[in-house]
């Protein structure tokens, strides 16, 4: 999520307070302004926070795994220990 994100969150959250307080009856406004803003986002495709895995975790678990798998042929850890780890690794 990139700074810009956090600062959209952060002020939708705000608005979104200030929605439900419905200070002077402004709710309305502030629920549709909030509404606009991201369906406008969503539209021109510039949300950058993405949920799905990133590489970098299924890189971190091949790198944990060859670390094991070089424990099993160096002898440090047995075949059960090494398959263990793999099984909490991948799930």
């Amino acid at each position: 999520m990139t700074t810009y994100d956090r600062i959209a969150v952060s002020i939708s959250f705000i608005i979104l307070i200030i929605g439900i307080l419905d200070f002077d009856g402004v709710g309305a406004l502030c629920f549709g302004t909030l509404i606009l803003y991201w369906l406008v986002r969503l539209f021109i495709d510039d949300i950058s926070f993405d949920l799905r895995r990133s590489p970098k975790t299924t890189n971190d678990k091949a790198d944990a795994l060859l670390k094991w798998n070089e424990l099993l042929e160096e002898g440090a850890i047995t075949q059960e220990e090494y398959d263990k780890a793999k099984r909490d690794l991948l799930g």
